[in-house]
């Protein structure tokens, strides 16, 4: 059976966000739970997904291991939140981490 087509249920709701942001211009899929987005204005952006609950300084560490390099780690669940640890070691690694909430404002930039 063809896979190429095939896409993974949980990531569609991230997707149909990225498509419908009026400043990105296309999406590129570089592996599995990372996307390059390429915007109208301002230049390309390398997004990766966390499925953590609370995003911690240990699971942006473990994200940032696993799928680096990016530009910004986005939560992708709206459920929980981002630690102030979270995002003190998403500034030490030299990246942004977001929710679903403050995505759109962040990709207008």
């Amino acid at each position: 059976e063809d896979l190429s087509d095939y896409r993974n249920p949980s990531l569609l709701f991230i997707e149909r966000l990225f498509r419908q942001h009026g400043n990105v211009l296309d999406i590129e899929k570089m592996f599995d739970l990372v996307y390059r987005l390429h915007r109208v204005k301002g230049d390309p952006i390398v997004v990766a997904l966390t499925d953590a609950y609370e995003v911690s300084a240990d699971s942006v560490r473990t994200a940032y291991d696993a799928l680096a390099p990016f530009d910004l780690l986005l939560k992708n669940t709206p459920y929980g939140q981002i630690s102030s640890k979270g995002k003190a070691a998403a500034a030490e690694l030299g990246i942004e981490v977001c929710d679903q909430s403050s995505i759109f404002s962040r990709l207008a930039e």
